[in-house]
């Protein structure tokens, strides 16, 4: 293998060992590591099992035809905006393939002051929903904001973390002032207010709005070092007026504005105590929560997704990391590359957190963007590929039966539309020693030509392989490196006779 070629491919060796009883059609980006193996010749699956001293070998069995399951018809991220770089957020938020966008819409921000002493009146000159806010070095316009959202047709999920020092129960702290609402009619106007914004001015279709009136109500004061609490000195009762306000409100404005709740992070049931003693379901529409683990164990929250699956309403996981690797460098896109196909495979709808690094964020949290902010030139992070690629290739596709004999992290996907016949498949590999060498075969795939296309999740959207093959039986072997995120497309590959 020469330099060049070596450099081309990132130093990661790929091979395709292809079962064909006709000719390998090589595409002009061949990189010739294709093994062409007799057609009689079978997998014995009693023995791809093996471990030797360069790689692991398994067998990988896909049935095109057994869908097992639906994609979560939600999943995005948290975002952000600056004014200064409208073309920047537009790209960026296209380009990873979002369809759910939370927005952090805390109440100081855009009612600083009640707007008068009527809350069933607004006064839309007490309300800044228009105006640019100074951050940092750059401003924030909402009407911006969510006017490029809904360009997009990107589903608006609005959270109000903290309220507005004067409508807090507990002392003014400025942007961090904390629930309870001291006057819940008070409460129910910004609601109003924010909604209405949304709808009537920007023109957003209610049924791409979810509204979450709290966030982590469950996390002590004091629990996180770096995250100042969001509610302090409150009771149940306290929750359960102020969700059933906002359901109300929510409602009357449109039906279709879907109420989430309750974003509990930190495993006291919070959720099961809200629906068994207080009505919950009645004014929840989806159920969400966070989890932060500084491993690559994810099964706690995994088990609590389930769990709240059993309540019949969606679930929608919509803050989460890992606060080890954060969202950096090689190790942190890996952690995403493995730990995403599992939210997705349950049904959990994924926002990860959050879209970017930005400034004035709580320490740490700052490092789980999937890039950096304008301080570093708005420089893409590996983890930024994990999701493009994954929420291009997966999302809006069935889930489709997969048998593997090794521990390796595999989801397979097909296009709903029976016309369409092609495949995703997404495998990673975490072990820092060994490569996994798989052999793949694919039953009942509809077409005897094929394209199939290798993408590097951690570098890119472009294949680094692109094979054409005709074949009654579609098999091949793929190597994974160690440590290393794959998406390999097939789809039919139609040949057109040259005149």
């Amino acid at each position: 293998m020469n330099g060049k070629l070596y450099q081309i491919i990132f130093s990661i060796i790929i091979s395709f060992s292809l079962v064909a009883c006709e000719q390998v059609i090589p595409s002009s980006e061949s990189t010739q590591l294709i093994e062409i193996k007799p057609t009689n010749q079978v997998t014995d699956k009693s023995d791809s099992n093996l471990e030797t001293g360069k790689f692991i070998e398994g067998l990988v069995r896909i049935d095109y035809r057994n869908i097992v399951g639906s994609p979560p018809a939600l999943y995005g991220s948290n975002g952000w905006w600056t004014d200064q770089d409208e073309d920047i957020w537009r790209d960026r938020y296209h380009e990873l393939g979002v369809r759910v966008i939370r927005l952090p819409l805390a109440q100081a921000g855009f009612e600083p002051h009640n707007d008068d002493d009527d809350p069933n009146h607004i006064n839309p000159k007490g309300f800044l929903f228009n105006t640019p806010l100074p951050w940092f070095d750059r401003t924030i316009t909402l009407r911006k904001w969510l006017e490029m959202l809904k360009s997009q047709q990107i589903t608006v999920m609005i959270t109000i973390p903290y309220l507005a020092g004067w409508l807090s129960a507990n002392r003014d702290q400025g942007l961090n002032s904390t629930y309870p609402p001291n006057n819940l009619e008070e409460y129910r106007e910004y609601l109003r207010a924010l909604l209405q914004f949304a709808v009537n001015e920007i023109g957003i279709p209610p049924d791409k709005i979810i509204l979450e009136p709290v966030n982590e109500p469950d996390l002590e004061c004091g629990q996180d070092r770096a995250v100042t609490c969001f509610w302090q000195e409150w009771k149940m009762e306290d929750l359960v007026n102020v969700m059933r306000v906002a359901y109300d409100e929510a409602k009357k404005i449109s039906p279709s504005i879907r109420l989430a709740g309750v974003s509990e992070c930190c495993g006291t049931g919070l959720l099961d105590v809200l629906i068994s003693q207080y009505d919950g379901l009645s004014y929840l529409d989806i159920l969400s929560y966070h989890k932060y683990v500084n491993n690559f164990d994810f099964t706690d929250c995994i088990s609590r997704g389930e769990h709240l699956k059993t309540y019949g309403k969606p679930v929608i996981l919509n803050e989460y990391g890992n606060t080890k690797y954060w969202s950096n460098g090689i190790s942190g896109a890996l952690w995403h590359a493995a730990i995403l196909p599992q939210i997705w495979k349950i049904g959990i709808q994924p926002l990860q957190f959050p879209i970017s690094d930005f400034p004035g964020s709580h320490q740490g949290y700052n490092k789980l963007g999937l890039f950096y902010d304008w301080r570093a030139n708005w420089t893409l992070k590996p983890a930024y590929w994990v999701y493009s690629n994954f929420y291009s290739h997966f999302g809006g596709k069935d889930i489709v039966s997969v048998d593997n004999t090794q521990p390796v992290s595999i989801l397979v996907s097909r296009d709903k539309d029976v016309g369409e016949h092609n495949l995703a498949i997404w495998l990673t590999n975490l072990d820092t020693r060994k490569q996994i060498k798989l052999h793949f075969v694919i039953d009942g795939f509809p077409d005897k030509a094929v394209e199939i296309h290798v993408i590097n999740n951690l570098k890119g959207p472009t294949a680094i392989e692109t094979i054409q093959i005709t074949s009654p039986v579609l098999e091949f072997d793929f190597k994974i490196p160690s440590q290393s995120s794959f998406c390999i497309l097939i789809t039919t590959f139609i040949q057109t006779n040259s005149p």
